[in-house]
This record gives C-alpha cells, structure tokens and sequence, in this order.
C-alpha cells in the first residue's frame, strides 16, 4: 500500500489539472448564462439560503459534452433537516444504459466560508443501497437521521460566488477507493437553471480510471 500512495504523498493530485481547470470553467460559465442574460443585473454577494434554492431541484443531463457511454442521467437534490443551522441535502443520480440502471447516492452539508464563499461536504450513506429511489419518496428522506452518515474525509468541494454563479472544486486529496480509482476530483460550476459537473476518479499512478474523460455533463433544472 506504501507503494500506491507514493503518487499521492509525492504529487498534488489537482495540479495537474489545475490550469486546465480554470480554463475549463472559464468556458462552462460562458456557457452557463444564456446570452439573453449576459447583461442581466445577479446580487452581488450570497448566502446559505441562496445556495440552496439554486442548487436543489431535479436535472436531466439533456445537454452533455461527456461522451462517454453513460446514457441518460438524471440528478435529483433535496433539501433535509431544514431546522438544522447548515443547509442539508439529500442527493441521488441515476445513471441508465442499454445495458444496466445504477444509482449514487450521498448528502452534502453546505456551510458559508466567508464573503461569498461555500463548503460543501460530502457525506456517506450507511447501508446505501436501502436509500435506492429515496429521492422520490419524501416520506423515506424523512427516516434518514445523522447517525445514517459518515464524514467522507478530504473531499469537500470550495464553491465561490460571482455574478449568479457558484464555481466549485475539490479542495483536498479525496481518498475514494472505487472503480479501482483511490482518489476522486470534482469541478462544479452551478446557474439557476442549470449544473455542469466534471467528477474523475484516479489511480494511484494518476490515471484516470472513471468519470467522463474530455468533460462533464450538463444537467438541465426541470
């Protein structure tokens, strides 16, 4: 294992991407915002509230550039432990082929980091594949307590605010052992009606092993 995690001691896993990141979203924020609104006047600063309303909703990845295989997938974000200080949210994405239907599901904590600024972290769900569908049935959200989530360490994703859009990434090294990957990435860049999202996963050498490999979807707020 010493061996594995010598890409990981020795390299910063964001590095390599990190320019083509900027790049990347630069050109996804573009995108984001329709041209109708390229003059239209957004708040100037944002806060939990904000964040929430824009992020939970139901998407469909209608418009993709991933071209990977993955079919159709669709992504649903629901707001839980509403008297809870931090914003809580239940998230499922359904991904379909001709072949098979699988499901991610997780709950992210959002919290104000500064003027403008978010953390997003990303929690667990105890035996997982009991939640299957949960996004659809509100009265089975309602059964998920805290003791239901474990923390997933190192993978929070930093979003900052400007002009009616939130960018995000990871923030640290993400140890996530699937897919034969041990560490995951994610880009984020969030508009009122619309989400792009880049998540890799990497080997230990720094290859890419999962995830779209020229660019993430775009999902669609129905």
């Amino acid at each position: 294992m010493a061996g594995n995690l010598k890409w990981l001691r020795t390299k910063n896993p964001l590095k390599h991407y990190l320019f083509g990141m900027r790049l990347r979203l630069a050109f996804v924020l573009t995108f984001l915002l329709p041209c109708s609104l390229c003059f239209a006047q957004f708040p100037e600063n944002a806060d939990l509230s904000m964040l929430a309303e824009t992020m939970c909703g139901t998407y469909a990845a209608t418009e993709q550039s991933a071209g990977d295989g993955t079919g159709e997938v669709s992504l649903k974000l629901t707001r839980i432990w509403k008297d809870e200080k931090d914003v809580w949210i239940f998230a499922e994405q359904r991904s379909s082929t001709a072949t098979e239907v699988s499901y991610r599901r997780e709950v992210y904590q959002l919290v104000m980091n500064g003027k403008n600024k978010f953390i997003q972290s990303i929690f667990d769900l105890e035996n997982e594949e009991a939640w299957m569908g949960a996004a659809d049935k509100p009265k089975w959200v309602k059964n998920l307590g805290p003791s239901d989530v474990t923390l997933r360490e190192g993978c929070s994703i930093g979003f900052i605010y400007s002009n009616g859009t939130y960018s995000g990434s990871t923030q640290d090294k993400c140890v996530f052992a699937w897919k034969g990957a041990v560490l995951a990435t994610s880009e984020i860049a969030l508009s009122e009606r619309k989400m792009a999202r880049w998540d890799r996963g990497w080997s230990d050498q720094g290859q890419q092993v999962w995830g779209p490999p020229k660019g993430g979807y775009v999902f669609i707020k129905e």
